[in-house]
């Protein structure tokens, strides 16, 4: 589900009755509302429950054999968890990467030098604190590289960022900050609200630990092969 940080606090409002379909919050009303979902992230981080946003990034390529990806890096952005798909930019042309295993790229690919102006292979090392992104063949030219990424959100940097959130995430935002807004209305909760916000954060836990399971296996034989395209 895609929302913004400014819907999540306009349903907030809505849950208390402050807020009706049609009215918007004041500046500063959404102000000190945003400041508490940042903080309602704080506090479910701390808990262990973190929540994975679908983000799109659009960054300029140089020629280069590795790319460092994290803030204030050759890629200027947050460092994804993990790279969902890849394009290319050459021109006006957008060319799909294959995003593969690190260790199949460096295993399988025995000319890492190869340069063209079109790569068709991209590889990811999420290392803390900046990730390194690899191209093959090495990208020759200038381009641009638009990501698909699954990023922690920590916090939400501006009401307008717009998120994909997985099932079940905008609902206990809502309810959740909801209970740490009405104070400063002064106005009572309504026992539904509370009881939807400990519902939906439950179910929110439990999906967590589904997404994530602790599992173990021996079997390394299977592996893509970067060259045939199969398992």
């Amino acid at each position: 589900m895609t929302v913004t940080a400014q819907d999540i606090v306009n349903g907030a409002a809505q849950k208390l009755g402050i807020l009706r379909k049609s009215e918007s919050l004041s500046a500063d009303e959404s102000a000190d509302a945003f400041t508490l979902l940042n903080d309602l992230l704080g506090d479910l981080s701390n808990e262990s429950l973190m929540l994975y946003a679908t983000v799109t990034d659009s960054l300029s390529l140089s020629a280069a054999s590795s790319y460092l990806i994290g803030t204030g890096q050759t890629l200027s952005t947050e460092r994804p968890m993990w790279i969902k798909a890849a394009t290319i930019t050459v021109g006006s042309i957008d060319y799909p990467l294959k995003v593969i295993p690190e260790d199949d790229f460096q295993v399988q690919i025995m000319q890492k030098t190869v340069s063209a102006s079109i790569p068709q292979y991209l590889t990811y090392n999420n290392a803390f604190p900046y990730g390194t992104i690899k191209l093959w063949p090495v990208l020759s030219a200038a381009a641009t590289l638009t990501l698909q990424s699954e990023k922690q959100l920590t916090a939400f940097t501006a009401l307008s960022t717009t998120f994909s959130m997985p099932p079940g995430w905008s609902s206990m935002l809502k309810n959740n900050l909801a209970l740490l807004m009405y104070p400063s209305y002064g106005i009572s909760v309504d026992p539904s609200v509370v009881q939807e916000a400990r519902t939906t954060k439950g179910n929110v836990k439990k999906q967590a630990i589904k997404a994530h399971p602790m599992t173990f296996s021996d079997d390394i034989s299977t592996r893509y092969s970067v060259l045939s395209g199969t398992e």
